[in-house]
């Protein structure tokens, strides 16, 4: 290892270290923010005073891992601090997160939540972090994070927190597995043209169980992006679906075979509102397309073997979203709250008496498709959805003031 190594690892971690405590005479609107960074400058400091403690005698294969450990951590630790300075742009609507972070707090226990706009235009969630285990970073689109009517598409990113949480990876794996073995046998001819050496007695060995390996990567990722799918059904109700076809529809062009199709994901949709006894937006898959795959013949093959995996556990996925979400106390869609709240909006007013976060944004996409609504008020329609957006944020904040009181 050349002489330089470790004074430039040392030299990065101050650096760092020196933008964490400017970071922390920041304001934050959310208070998880602050921790969060306080627990990042605490380690940093107890690697860069191990560090600082090498001489001349320190062996330079120690030197050399915890040079090699300095870095993996701040190219983990980075973003975050980046996604902190974020959440406190005025672009985002701090109304959100009271309320979520109380639903995440019912559904993961003891995990702090932080809200943020991202530049990018898909909704995404941090994976679990060995430095933060305990937070849930959601990132809506910059051009959406003030949106109420998308803020449904957090209970997708919650989702994974609760498939974390509930390791229910570990608990699908085997029904996975036996559920792309059934597709392949079911499927034998088609499988021999693309794996001729591999037979009935050796498809489960080690060697031909590479051939299926990708398929299972992707049913298993597949899974659990329907898991969220139906998880943000639950949570949100009918909002979520208007949500995702919002942002999402028709669908991006390229196949990503971690995640179901575009029509198969509405499909999916459709299926968790009918289990909860929601109203289905008119023909809500016909606006999601499927274009033409571009993955080779053999990868597209496996990709369908992917596909019929993953659906033939979607009614497994529905029943245990629909447990957690219960035993966490999680409210399903009530109608005629949603009504009332609507019959607010109509007067201009916010509403009141919410029990659930869910009733107010389902009320809001209810006024949203109503092509009556302030048709009495000219002087609004040039900012009618700015207007409503306003009401709905309102709504959450009386809701919240609500939830206070109740002790909640």
């Amino acid at each position: 290892m050349s002489f330089e190594v470790l004074p430039y690892s040392l030299a990065r971690v101050r650096a760092a270290l020196a933008l964490v405590s400017q970071l922390q005479t920041s304001e934050f609107p959310q208070p998880n923010c602050r921790d969060g960074i306080q627990l990042i400058a605490e380690m940093l400091q107890a690697r860069l005073t191990l560090a600082e403690a090498f001489n001349e005698k320190t062996s330079p294969e120690i030197v050399d891992t915890a040079c090699h450990e300095l870095l993996d951590t701040l190219f983990e630790l980075l973003p975050i601090l980046g996604f902190f300075l974020r959440s406190t742009n005025v672009r985002n609507a701090f109304e959100f997160h009271a309320p979520v972070a109380r639903l995440v707090r019912q559904l993961v226990p003891n995990f702090k939540l932080v809200l943020s706009s991202e530049w990018n235009f898909s909704p995404f969630t941090y994976p679990q972090m060995v430095s933060l285990p305990n937070y849930v970073l959601i990132g809506l689109p910059a051009s959406e994070s003030a949106n109420a009517l998308a803020l449904p598409l957090a209970g997708h990113e919650i989702g994974h927190a609760v498939w974390e949480k509930e390791s229910l990876g570990k608990e699908f794996r085997p029904r996975i597995v036996q559920a792309l073995l059934k597709e392949i046998r079911g499927r034998w001819d088609e499988y021999r043209v693309q794996f001729p050496h591999v037979t009935h007695e050796t498809l489960e060995d080690l060697y031909s169980s590479r051939t299926w390996t990708p398929a299972f990567k992707w049913a298993a990722s597949q899974v659990e992006e329907c898991f969220c799918d139906n998880f943000g059904v639950r949570i949100f109700g009918e909002s979520y679906l208007h949500a995702f076809a919002y942002l999402l529809a028709p669908g991006l062009a390229a196949r990503n075979p971690l995640y179901p199709s575009n029509q198969r994901r509405a499909e999916n949709l459709v299926t968790a509102s009918e289990r909860w006894g929601l109203h289905l937006p008119d023909e809500y898959v016909s606006n999601f397309r499927d274009w033409p795959s571009s993955l080779e013949v053999s990868a597209k093959f496996l990709c369908s073997l992917a596909d019929s995996t993953a659906n033939s556990v979607n009614e497994d996925l529905l029943e245990k979203c629909d447990t957690i979400a219960t035993d966490a106390g999680v409210l399903p869609q009530n109608h005629e709250e949603v009504s009332n709240i609507v019959a607010a909006f109509r007067k201009l007013v916010p509403g009141t008496g919410a029990r659930a976060l869910s009733n107010i944004i389902n009320a809001g996409w209810q006024a949203f498709h109503d092509p009556a609504l302030w048709s009495d008020y000219p002087h609004i329609k040039e900012r009618r959805a700015a207007v409503l957006n306003e009401i709905v944020l309102k709504t959450v904040e009386v809701f919240e003031i609500e939830a206070v009181l109740r002790g909640e």
